[in-house]
C-alpha cells in the first residue's frame, strides 16, 4: 500500500538531508558541487531560527530544482 506525503513533508526531508550533507562536510567540488554557495553562506552566517533557515531553503532549492534523492 502506498502512502502520499505532502509536499511540505518532502521539502522537510529535502532541506534536512542536506543540512545532514554540510554537517558531515560531503559537500566540496566534486560531490554536490551545486549546493556549495549555500553551504558557503550557512557556514559564514548561521540563521537566527528554524524559520530563517526554512526561508532561507526555500529561496534557495525553489521550486522544481535539482533532486537529491527520491522520497518513497
Amino acid at each position: 500500500m502506498e502512502t502520499s506525503i505532502n509536499r511540505g513533508q518532502k521539502q522537510f526531508e529535502c532541506y534536512n538531508h542536506i543540512l545532514g550533507l554540510i554537517k558531515e562536510n560531503k559537500i566540496d567540488d566534486k560531490h554536490y558541487a551545486y549546493l556549495l554557495p549555500l553551504t558557503n553562506y550557512l557556514r559564514q552566517n548561521q540563521p537566527k531560527d528554524q524559520q530563517e533557515m526554512a526561508t532561507l531553503f526555500q529561496n534557495y532549492v525553489g521550486h522544481g530544482w535539482l533532486a537529491l534523492f527520491e522520497i518513497k
